[in-house]
């Protein structure tokens, strides 16, 4: 894990933040509740924003505004690209397939 302020941040990647009194999770399965997964959107005023967010891989919030405790950062690995994205498109279809239900 790298200090945030020593990261350039891509847009359009995935990465895991953790606040400073959290060691880094190798995994998914070790994540905390200090933990947070997110795709950075930008920066503005200086504040990091994510297009979309999940502490489980279970809940998304989109639009959200990185929380001041997240001080480290990691890129997300292969396996946690793979499975965030497959469960966010899950997601977001079984929400728009459950607005349609009669």
């Amino acid at each position: 894990m790298k200090k945030i302020r020593n990261t350039e941040l891509q847009n359009g990647r995935l990465y895991l933040f953790c606040s400073d009194n959290q060691p880094a999770p190798l995994d998914r399965s070790g994540t905390s509740a200090d933990a947070l997964y997110g795709v950075h959107d930008g920066l503005y005023e200086g504040t990091i924003f994510l297009e979309v967010c999940s502490r489980d891989f279970l809940y998304f919030e989109y639009y959200v505004a990185l929380p001041e405790k997240y001080r480290y950062v990691r890129e997300g690995s292969a396996d946690e690209y793979r499975d965030f994205f497959f469960n966010f498109g899950w997601n977001s279809a079984m929400k728009t397939a459950t607005r349609f239900k009669s």
